[in-house]
């Protein structure tokens, strides 16, 4: 098996965003005690990296028209975001996280709001007409987003019940989002 530099090396000659694929070193039951400890930046973002290549394959502009880097926030504020090509995600939201397959369900959600372009969309229907419903508009760009996050984890070996799972922990840890019933109901 090739080494974490080789991989890195490789990587870089061939010059594809999200093509840098480390052997996992965080898996299973690793992946949960890791969750709770202080781990370096630079170890979440080469398993954000995987993650993104397990989704999206070698070339992610090629496959989604993006190619987005994610970021780790140090707020324990359970939370993940996307602007332009950016996902952030929170230290908390890590900390609660059980597995690789809701890391994946969080990131291929934050995805799908870019390649969506819901950020867009809500910024430039407000300066035109401010017509519609915040709050529906908002819930219904989340449906959009989890049915775009399940369609691409239906295509790995991610389990699609985590994005589920997920949303039923962040309610039960008093998570008062209204969407998130609306978000639990589209998921059937």
């Amino acid at each position: 098996m090739p080494s974490r530099l080789s991989w890195l090396v490789l990587s870089v000659l061939i010059l594809l965003p999200c093509s840098v694929v480390l052997p996992s070193s965080v898996v299973g039951e690793e992946f949960l005690a890791c969750t709770k400890k202080e781990l370096p930046s630079e170890h979440w973002n080469q398993l954000f990296t995987q993650v993104l290549h397990e989704l999206v394959g070698d070339d992610c502009a090629a496959f989604l028209g993006v190619a987005p880097t994610v970021r780790l926030s140090t707020s324990m504020t359970p939370a993940a975001y996307s602007s332009d090509e950016v996902i952030t995600v929170s230290h908390g939201l890590l900390k609660i996280l059980e597995d690789r397959s809701e890391m994946a369900f969080v990131l291929a959600h934050e995805l799908g709001h870019i390649v969506l372009h819901h950020q867009h969309e809500l910024t430039t229907r407000s300066a035109l007409d401010g017509s519609f419903r915040p709050l529906d508009t908002l819930i219904q760009r989340e449906i959009e987003a989890d049915s775009f996050a399940l369609d691409l984890m239906r295509r790995t070996n991610f389990s699609p019940n985590s994005g589920r799972n997920l949303l039923i922990r962040l309610a039960s840890d008093g998570e008062t989002l209204p969407s998130i019933q609306r978000r639990l109901k589209a998921m059937h």
